[in-house]
């Protein structure tokens, strides 16, 4: 039980950063005129992505393998993202 409440405090907090980070984009979009999309793919993977290696430590071993595919799956669209 402790790791659920665990995995939604993770959703939870990664939710209110990733807003903060698309309104930050927003405003420094429309403050300089410049388009912050590479930076905001960068932003919206590395930040969920912190937060599974943080919680890593603390979930079982089906939970830690699943959030080792997501993991993949993040750094496979980096590299998509960026090439």
């Amino acid at each position: 039980m402790r790791e659920d409440r665990l995995f939604a405090r993770f959703v939870e907090y990664s939710f209110f950063a990733v807003f903060a980070a698309l309104i930050v984009s927003y405003a420094l979009d429309k403050l300089f005129g410049t388009s912050l999309s590479p930076l905001l793919v960068f932003l919206l993977t590395l930040i969920p992505a912190i937060g599974l290696i943080l919680i890593l430590p603390f979930s079982s071993r089906k939970t830690a393998i699943l959030t080792v595919a997501v993991l993949i799956e993040m750094a496979v669209a980096l590299y998509l993202a960026f090439r």
